[in-house]
């Protein structure tokens, strides 16, 4: 017994458990073929109706990840998706109205690991009047 649990020590001793994380990411005017169009940044002009938000997630497997939007610290959407190998791409979107100009964020959030922030992104939606220079 002590020569097995020897071994299995041995053998795991040098394992490294990798953790979900985001490998990029990026807002997008849409997704094609698991890959991001284009980029946007911030500013974003109200002239885009529909914000993406694609992520290529590593070593999620077996969790559940979701993108949460939020508007002014108000969550305004999560979207779930279970990867189910080692690296995943997923795209979420949200329709814009004129009136939800301001600060926006997308967290990448693993909720099998207490809702740990794998990462953060955020953008301003601006008045193309305004701010005729945004994305």
């Amino acid at each position: 017994m002590r020569a097995l649990f020897a071994l299995v020590t041995l053998l795991t001793a040098g394992l490294v458990f990798a953790e979900p994380n985001v490998g990029r990411a990026n807002f997008t005017t849409g997704v094609e073929n698991f890959e991001p169009i284009d980029e946007l940044v911030s500013p974003i002009s109200d002239t885009h109706k529909r914000v993406f938000f694609f992520s290529d997630l590593r070593d999620s497997a077996g969790h559940q990840i979701a993108h949460r939007w939020y508007y002014e610290e108000t969550l305004m959407a999560e979207l779930v998706f279970n990867p189910a190998g080692p690296r995943w791409r997923v795209k979420s979107y949200k329709t814009m109205l004129p009136i939800w100009h301001g600060p926006w964020r997308v967290d990448v959030v693993d909720l099998d690991n207490n809702d740990e922030v794998l990462g953060s992104w955020s953008f301003d939606y601006v008045d193309a009047e305004l701010f005729p220079e945004a994305n």
